[in-house]
């Protein structure tokens, strides 16, 4: 799943920084450069939000859902949690347990340990490449499942970071 390719990415990564993006070409690495701009200046991770989302009417709308819930459930803030483009230094994923669906919380994750994360607005296009292997009535339970996860990581946590990444 997309949770284990980030984390073998994440283990093959040969420099400090992390970049990721979805392939079907509905976002652009083209917009890491302001991203990479706000690493330079201090921030640890940097996660888009996409502007003008050209997914079809019953995709926005399961994410707005989403995001209210989720941001009642562990009280974070993201507008677009689930954006594929983020930039993040290595270390601050290195006290994130592996669980599967990490990749969904990541922002959220990052910053609970302390770390300072950034949004900053992205293009979002039309796919064109691939098909969604995510909908909306198959993906509920899990992404539900992943939350309490988080939300128990959270409560833990209690505002200290986890493990020592920080």
């Amino acid at each position: 799943g997309q949770s284990a390719a980030l984390r073998a990415g994440i283990a093959a990564a040969r420099y400090d920084l992390v970049g990721r993006f979805d392939g079907d070409l509905q976002t652009t690495p083209d917009d890491f450069g302001p991203m990479l701009d706000l690493i330079a200046g201090g921030a640890d991770c940097v996660h888009g939000v996409r502007t003008n989302r050209h997914d079809a009417f019953r995709r926005r709308l399961a994410s707005a859902v989403a995001r209210e819930v989720r941001q009642r459930v562990i009280g974070d803030r993201f507008r677009d949690i689930s954006c594929p483009l983020t930039v993040f230094r290595r270390w601050c994923v290195a006290s994130v347990p592996p669980f599967d669906g990490f990749h969904r919380f990541l922002p959220h994750l990052i910053r609970m340990q302390g770390y300072d994360v950034r949004e900053v607005p992205v293009r979002h296009f039309p796919r064109v490449a691939g098909q969604s292997k995510y909908g909306v009535s198959d993906r509920i339970w899990v992404g539900l499942k992943s939350l309490a996860y988080v939300r128990r990581l959270t409560r833990e946590a209690g505002g200290k970071p986890l493990g020592t990444g920080v």
